[in-house]
């Protein structure tokens, strides 16, 4: 049995350490935090009968002290003999010093009841429970963290075996599995594509079809917003683009229909120079913008400007929680005019904050959305999973700073074909990240 120890910043990356010096076979010996790091003991070539018979004879050493503390003890006992045994394998004594940090006494209850030298009494033995019973609790916060450690620890393993079992098994899914993932498309979403595949298909339907279904997952509707008219506002995170975009929604609408019946409003009075942003826009295009400060005066604006055709309502960007969104929507929702809000989602932002500000605007119950900022965005997949997982229409899309030129109505097909011509097809994903993504959902994908 040959035991090595493996010392990482963390657990992933000493487990890491562990696969490539010694293979799946390697047996984890003992987990716990030092000063360097992570330390792990592993051994190749693990020799189970040579633990279990040195266990059972430290067992018997140990019934055999018992044995002897329970005998009645002569009024001048001589010496105890002591019981040798042989040497427990390097990898067991781990083990044993694992075990004892976990159950003994601390050391000077110990000390004071040595089962080598002096017979334990029964209120030795109490002792040694309320000195268990009386840890502190930084001891038993780092019990719990090691175990926490050791179950994350496993879990890898048992995902990175699943993953490995799922690719021989099923190639073809796990090969669009990992595509998915360099298009930067969620796990939940990718497992969902991929489990409605048929079992068996040949290279070019592995190739196509996965992308046929994605795109099938994107809604998009005509007739378009802006021809329908009314009343439409522009929601979404600060710094997305929705002054430019709704300014480029007025462009193309003027462009169809004339100047006639169409306005500008801003309620953004929170960011500096947002309201001459829009004004700029308006004068540019030759279309009145009107400014908006709270619920009453947007309720009274909207009313005013109701022989309108067309309304569009640019709004202040609000973080998750402001309370400011509360009255926002209740401007927008229950004012005397029916509005339809489109939510705005940068293309380059990450999947996580993207999923926060859908969940956030929910309460706006958002018609349709807007992806801006194509052009600048690394990867698609985020952006899409948000809009596949939120059930969200798609209106618009935008890909460069130019009024009206750079939006446009969106294809499904062309915006997964677009995501993946911007694959680095070079770029490899590291079998960890995709255990880490799918080994737990592996089983149900075959």
């Amino acid at each position: 049995m040959k035991i090595k120890r493996f010392v990482g910043n963390d657990m992933r990356q000493a487990m890491r350490q562990v696969r490539e010096d010694q293979g799946p076979d390697a047996v984890i010996l003992s987990t716990r935090r030092t000063d360097e790091g992570f330390e792990i003991i592993a051994a190749i070539d693990y020799d189970e009968s040579l633990v279990r018979e040195a266990a059972a004879q430290a067992g018997e050493a140990g019934r055999l002290d018992v044995a002897n503390a329970r005998r009645p003890q002569p009024p001048a006992p001589s010496p105890p003999a002591t019981l040798r045994t042989p040497p427990l394998p390097a990898g067991v004594g781990r083990i044993k010093d694992n075990a004892q940090r976990f159950t003994s006494p601390p050391a000077a209850t110990r000390d004071n009841a040595d089962i080598g030298a002096h017979p334990r009494s029964h209120a030795g033995q109490a002792s040694g429970m309320a000195a268990m019973a009386t840890a502190t609790p930084s001891e038993y916060d780092g019990m719990q963290r090691e175990l926490a450690d050791l179950r994350s620890m496993l879990e890898s393993q048992f995902s990175g075996l699943a993953w490995k079992d799922f690719g021989t098994r099923s190639p073809m899914q796990a090969r669009m599995l990992r595509e998915f993932t360099r298009m930067g498309l969620d796990a939940d979403v990718a497992a969902d594509i991929v489990a409605q595949l048929p079992a068996a298909m040949n290279a070019a339907q592995s190739r196509y079809l996965p992308m046929g279904l994605l795109a099938d997952r994107l809604a998009i509707i005509d007739p378009e917003p802006l021809d329908q008219g009314g009343v439409i506002a522009l929601i979404g995170p600060t710094g997305v683009g929705k002054t430019t975009t709704l300014a480029k929604l007025a462009a193309r609408y003027v462009l169809r229909n004339g100047l006639k019946q169409v306005a500008l409003v801003t309620t953004d009075d929170f960011r500096i120079g947002a309201e001459e942003q829009l004004f700029h826009y308006g004068r540019l295009l030759g279309v009145p913008v009107y400014a908006a400060s709270g619920a009453k005066e947007l309720a009274k604006l909207l009313a005013r400007l109701s022989d309108q055709r067309l309304l569009l309502i640019d709004t202040p960007g609000l973080c998750h929680g402001d309370p400011r969104m509360d009255a926002l929507g209740d401007a927008l929702l229950h004012g005397p005019a029916q509005v339809k809000p489109l939510l705005v989602l940068a293309a380059n932002a990450q999947s996580g904050s993207l999923d926060q500000a859908a969940v956030a605007y929910s309460r706006f119950r958002p018609q349709g959305c807007v992806i801006t900022k194509l052009d600048e965005a690394a990867v698609l997949g985020g952006a899409l999973s948000v809009i596949i997982r939120h059930h969200l229409r798609i209106d618009y899309v935008t890909d460069g700073q130019r009024v009206p030129e750079d939006i446009a109505r969106p294809q499904a097909q062309r915006l997964v074909c677009r995501a993946l011509r911007m694959l680095d097809h070079d770029a490899l994903v590291d079998d960890n990240v995709m255990a880490e993504r799918f080994g737990k959902i592996a089983g149900s994908l075959a």
